[in-house]
């Protein structure tokens, strides 16, 4: 089938094929770089001074040519190893976020568990001391109530024998006895009965600050630190 044909490489093939001019059949002779076009003679001769200027044979303009299509080529494969090495990199920066994501959720659950057991251990001593503040203060409250109220009755006793002396006492009798009945009552008065609580009912834990107090610890630790911390929390 093939033995009356002659086996030409195509780059060869594609060098030595000669083409003609479309519009007057004659074989092309230059090519123009100015208006990057192949001429014939007839071309040429048409073409203006300046635009001559343009024009190279063939084999200058296939040369100038395969040296801008390898620059070309260059270019793209430049280009081509650049969008490679920019995807190893963000697939690495994938994985990387991937990472640190897991590793700062790590961190996140790690503080919080942490200041979770701070902050239980802190109230409990808060309502702790909420308690002994609260017992300490009843107590007090509730043993000056006692003497207090144990006065009202000696007070309303005195008080109506010194109504019922006044009224039923002749002037002898006030003058021999009343002077000791003042003094009595002058005793009741002066006596110190703590009519007035000795402490406010205000009971004070400074919570707020006790809390940020035992927090400072863990909220100042620097990311180097918080990170050594999860990873022992993970082991």
């Amino acid at each position: 089938m093939f033995a009356r044909h002659d086996i030409v490489a195509l780059g060869q093939r594609s060098r030595d094929f000669i083409q003609k001019c479309k519009l007057h059949s004659e074989p092309y002779i230059v090519f123009s770089t100015d208006k990057k076009s192949l001429l014939c003679i007839r071309c040429f001769r048409d073409m203006q001074g300046e635009s001559r200027a343009h024009c190279v044979d063939l084999e200058s303009a296939y040369v100038q040519g395969c040296e801008r299509l390898e620059q070309a080529v260059l270019a793209v494969k430049a280009l081509q190893t650049a969008t490679k090495e920019a995807i190893a990199l963000l697939q690495a920066m994938v994985e990387e976020v991937r990472h640190s994501a897991a590793e700062e959720e790590a961190a996140i659950h790690a503080l919080f568990g942490s200041m979770q057991d701070r902050l239980a251990e802190r109230k409990a001593l808060l309502l702790q001391t909420v308690q002994s503040q609260y017992e300490e203060k009843d107590k007090a409250f509730k043993e000056q109530l006692t003497h207090l109220a144990s006065l009202l009755p000696t007070l309303q006793v005195h008080l109506v024998i010194c109504s019922s002396f006044l009224s039923l006492a002749s002037k002898a009798e006030f003058l021999d006895l009343g002077y000791e009945l003042m003094e009595r009552l002058q005793g009741i008065v002066t006596r110190p009965h703590r009519l007035r609580p000795a402490q406010s009912s205000k009971i004070a834990s400074d919570h707020r600050a006790e809390f940020a107090r035992c927090l400072e610890p863990l909220l100042l630790l620097g990311p180097r630190r918080a990170v050594s911390t999860v990873g022992g929390a993970n082991t």
